[in-house]
């Protein structure tokens, strides 16, 4: 598999103050694809389009229905996500993400 390169942020719940973390997969134009772990029971695991706030540096949820995609960022995408999902429900996911400082 290709290196994949993450970057981990801080994410605004959307209708809350409340901050978790959340890993970019894309950036472009100014809008960003973001993975939002499960912060509790009240919420599930979520693909997100959203737009940092650079002000206060968080990423918020877009009010946006597109997300302009090229070719090289679906290969992009496709490989992170993979990344993500071959041992979601393993507890040695947790643990790489940990050691990385991505969660």
């Amino acid at each position: 598999m290709k290196p994949c390169f993450f970057r981990k942020a801080a994410y605004r719940l959307p209708a809350t103050k409340r901050l978790v973390w959340c890993i970019v997969l894309a950036e472009n134009q100014g809008l960003s694809l973001i993975y939002v772990r499960k912060p509790d029971d009240k919420w599930e695991h979520e693909i997100v389009v959203a737009i940092e706030n650079v002000k206060e540096r968080c990423f918020e949820q877009a009010n946006v229905s597109r997300f302009p995609v090229e070719q090289c960022d679906l290969a992009s995408i496709g490989e992170k996500l993979s990344a993500l999902g071959d041992d979601a429900a393993e507890d040695e996911f947790d643990k790489w993400l940990k050691s990385e400082g991505l969660w």
